[in-house]
């Protein structure tokens, strides 16, 4: 099963260990339309809260970014800190299950 997609240039896939509950990454430019699917997909899949990090190209570099999901905000380990960036991960959805929902969705 695959884990990633591209689409006009786009790439993103799945997280093996993202630093918190789900995690996306990407590369490339993406069209506004396929960003914001991409993000109301995961909302409709139970997201509540979410990071976007994106870096615009520079000189000769590609746009690169990731979304994370922060968890439910009523648990208490909901607060994204350095502990899920240095420390361990906290991975509560199989990538793999995820990537299938989300792309069925596309």
């Amino acid at each position: 099963m695959k884990i990633g997609q591209e689409r006009e240039n786009f790439k993103f896939w799945f997280s093996l260990t993202p630093p918190k509950e789900k995690g996306i990454n990407f590369y490339g430019e993406p069209k506004a339309k396929t960003l914001w699917l991409i993000i109301k997909n995961m909302l409709e899949l139970g997201t509540e809260n979410f990071n976007l990090f994106y870096v615009v190209k520079s000189l000769n570099e590609n746009n690169f970014g990731f979304f994370v999901d922060r968890g439910l905000s009523t648990k208490l380990n909901s607060d994204f800190g350095s502990l899920e960036i240095f420390g361990l991960p906290v991975i509560s959805t199989n990538p793999f299950v995820l990537a299938q929902e989300l792309f069925s969705k596309l």
